[in-house]
């Protein structure tokens, strides 16, 4: 609290002090003295004629409210019981007084804050209601507003239709809940056999189920793997029918083609295909018989390499005129695991994901292509055609194929290519998962590939068909060409040079040439001596 002060003296030489409570005092060197204490201690001094005792009269409003006598200079006004009041301090003789006027002033500055702090508060609940409420009316218009498609075109998906038969007659006379606990275990298995080759579940419609492979993803191999899914239904119906006396049978059709896709919806989107390969599909199903896939002429020439088929003739599909129809019966013994007719061995699987490997480089080809970078796809699509021919050469395995492909394309697009082109090896491994390859396979995969081959000697056969891989160009016919293409890349990738230079750096590479297999010893076209004499005709132009 603040406390004013003013006093009058009538006798010279007088003097007055105040103090806050028991601290120290302080002389009053102006008329106003301001003080936070709620009591104030007067103390004066006085020359002999003004002596003691005194007697303090307290005043307030006029009216006495206290009268003292004091044998001490000093008087305590408790300001908690009087306020703005007039202390008149007189001698016993009553010749002299000193009168001394003390305002009790409160400090409002608390009103003050507490004003500003519920205007605040009444702001920031204002301010919340009116953003809650565009929010909701933001929302409401959303829900209003049909969002964008994002559809997608597939120049060649696999879409599988399967029914059970006479389902509806079933229905009629058996115990709902045993229809739908019966239903359910044949649609977690078939959920499983899905996701296990890789195969898009649609969705279901009573006891029909629809699945696709190809999409969303660009998989090459969907041809061969929903013919897998649909071997595997009809296996395992047979085998409820064995097992648990079922006497539930299916019908599956599939077909090849193009196809668009889209998720619809609003609220709850849902992932859709549509198209005429919609619509063939499930005339092979409607077409077809129970326990048999039936496929359409283009899918069969798609997995005839792998399965063993039987020619139904030309058929007559509503809508379609007439289409050739097959039954796949199994997987050619080659492909299938033994004792088994539709599950695939391990050459079978490593076809398929030397198929998916392949679309991983078309992918990334995509993508520059994308960028309108041509310079770089013809020297990729150059790269991937001699790995690819020196792998024949060198007698490799598909699997040391698809790693070597891999490690050419992970060196590559992180070396050579600009930077926003990069390949993260995240992504990398999680497309190699989809693959289906094991883990202690892609961990290996993974070391091989962050170690790279570019400017270090080669430890493994497959790192010896990579780095000759890169240096086949030293040893080809149209060597001026490919050198402008490598320099094209080199100087769009952002690396700073003068052209006779890094045409010197080439000179160095060719003097310095090794090839590490035989095969790209012998597939070499033009010997290096050639090579050299036409490098410096192109350094002399320059």
């Amino acid at each position: 609290m603040a406390l004013m002060i003013f006093f009058i003296s009538d006798a010279m030489g007088q003097e007055i002090y105040y103090s806050e409570g028991v601290s120290q005092f302080r002389r009053a060197e102006s008329e106003e003295i301001e003080t936070s204490s709620d009591g104030i201690i007067l103390s004066w001094t006085t020359e002999r004629r003004f002596a003691g005792p005194w007697t303090v009269m307290v005043r307030e409003n006029g009216e006495l409210k206290d009268s003292t006598e004091v044998e001490i200079a000093a008087y305590e006004v408790d300001m908690r019981r009087v306020s703005d009041v007039e202390v008149e301090i007189m001698s016993c003789d009553l010749k002299s007084t000193i009168s001394v006027r003390v305002t009790h002033e409160t400090n409002y500055w608390w009103v003050l804050y507490l004003i500003l702090l519920i205007g605040i508060i009444v702001l920031g609940t204002y301010l919340f209601i009116l953003y809650a409420k565009r929010k909701r009316e933001k929302m409401e218009r959303e829900a209003e507003t049909p969002a964008p498609r994002h559809t997608r075109k597939y120049e060649s998906a696999t879409v599988l239709f399967s029914d059970i038969q006479g389902f509806t007659k079933i229905a009629e006379h058996m115990n709902p809940e045993q229809l739908v606990d019966e239903l359910d275990k044949y649609f977690i298995y078939f959920d499983e056999l899905v996701d296990r080759y890789n195969v898009e579940k649609i969705k279901t419609i009573g006891d029909a189920y629809m699945c696709a492979g190809g999409v969303p993803d660009l998989d090459s191999a969907n041809p061969i793997e929903v013919a897998l899914v649909g071997l595997g239904m009809i296996d395992y119906v047979k085998e409820r029918q064995t097992k648990a006396g079922a006497f539930w049978n299916m019908r599956v059709g599939i077909h090849t083609g193009p196809l668009v896709s889209a998720a619809l919806g609003n609220k709850k989107k849902s992932f859709d295909i549509w198209g005429d390969s919609v619509n063939t599909a499930s005339r092979m199903e409607s077409s077809g018989v129970p326990g048999e896939v039936n496929v359409s002429g283009d899918t069969y020439m798609k997995i005839s390499e792998y399965f063993e088929c039987e020619h139904r003739g030309r058929m007559p599909v509503k809508y379609k005129g007439e289409i050739d129809m097959y039954f796949v019966k199994r997987l050619k013994p080659e492909y299938a695991e033994q004792g088994s007719t539709c599950r695939p061995n391990k050459v079978l699987i490593q076809r398929i994901q030397a198929m998916k490997v392949d679309d991983v480089l078309a992918e990334y080809s995509e993508r520059l292509k994308s960028e309108e970078l041509p310079y770089f796809v013809s020297r990729l699509e150059m790269l991937m055609m001699q790995c690819e021919m020196l792998c024949y050469a060198e007698g490799m395995t598909v699997r040391d194929s698809m790693i070597a492909k891999l490690l050419l394309l992970y060196g590559y697009a992180n070396n050579e290519c600009p930077k926003e082109m990069k390949l993260e090896m995240n992504d990398l491994v999680k497309r190699l998962r989809k693959m289906n390859f094991e883990d202690e396979e892609i961990e290996d995969m993974q070391k091989l590939l962050l170690r790279g081959v570019q400017g270090k000697k080669p430890e493994t056969h497959i790192e010896e068909v990579v780095y000759d891989t890169y240096n086949m160009m030293y040893g080809r016919m149209d060597f001026a060409k490919q050198i402008k293409v490598l320099y094209e890349c080199s100087s769009t990738s952002g690396r700073h040079f003068s052209k006779k230079d890094w045409l010197k750096q080439q000179d160095k590479m060719l003097n310095e040439l090794t090839y590490y297999t035989v095969s790209a010893r012998e597939l070499a076209e033009v010997p290096v001596v050639k090579q050299k004499e036409i490098l410096e005709q192109i350094i002399r132009l320059f």
